[in-house]
């Protein structure tokens, strides 16, 4: 009986490494094809606008009487010349992006303008940094 079991699991194993290596070559044969393709386009950064208008796209935003309070504090925030980065947090999908980028566009859109550049990053609840880091 413990016979039996051993080679149904010995088994079971080689069943389970045979499809994980045809897998493995599938991807393995798909990346070569796409090394193999030609390209006609590199995609890199180059560089920040020569001319800064608004620092970031221009968003739908709603002032609710609940949110002015907000906008003032995070505007007051960001014309803080002693801080060096503003911080905002709070549920997903409640508007905090929305209510960043419209506070940096109203600033960005005085003469003179308050900021050479605008950095962005978004932090979820699962940080990934190499994304963060751009």
């Amino acid at each position: 009986m413990i016979i039996m079991q051993g080679m149904h699991l010995l088994f079971q194993n080689l069943d389970i490494r045979y499809h994980r290596s045809k897998k493995a070559e599938d991807i393995k044969e798909r990346v070569e094809e796409l090394q193999n393709e030609k390209h006609d386009s590199i995609s890199r950064w180059q560089g920040p606008p020569s001319s800064m208008g608004y620092a970031l796209p221009s968003v739908e935003y709603e002032e609710l009487d609940s949110r002015k309070q907000n906008m003032e504090d995070v505007k007051k925030a960001l014309e803080d010349s002693s801080a060096t980065m503003v911080g905002v947090h709070g549920l997903a999908g409640m508007g905090k992006t929305t209510l960043i980028i419209k506070a940096i566009n109203t600033l960005q859109s005085r003469e003179p303008k308050l900021f050479d550049m605008v950095i962005m990053a978004n932090v979820g609840k699962n940080p990934d940094i190499r994304k963060i880091q751009g």
